[in-house]
C-alpha cells in the first residue's frame, strides 16, 4: 500500500533532504537507474542505494513510484 503525505505538514517533504539527496530524488522519480544515476554523479552504486534509503525514512515511503507520484504532484518533475 502507498503512504500519503502527512496531511497538515509544516513544509513539503522534500525540504529535507540534503542538496545531494534531492538531486538522487529526482533522478529516481524520472526513472533513472540506480547504476545510471551513480555513473552520473560519480559516486558508487551502494551511495547511491544509502541515498535513496535515506530519501525514503525521511519522506516517510517505501517505494521509488510513491517518490514518482510526490514529484509529479508537487511540481516537481513532469
Amino acid at each position: 500500500m502507498l503512504s500519503l503525505p502527512q496531511p497538515g505538514a509544516d513544509r513539503p517533504l522534500h525540504r529535507a533532504l540534503t542538496d545531494r539527496e534531492f538531486q538522487v530524488f529526482i533522478m529516481l522519480a524520472s526513472g533513472i537507474k540506480k547504476t545510471e544515476i551513480a555513473e552520473k554523479l560519480f559516486i558508487s552504486k551502494s551511495t547511491i542505494n544509502d541515498h535513496r534509503n535515506t530519501i525514503l525514512k525521511k519522506m516517510n515511503m517505501f517505494a521509488n513510484s510513491e517518490l514518482t507520484r510526490y514529484a509529479i504532484q508537487n511540481g516537481i518533475i513532469q
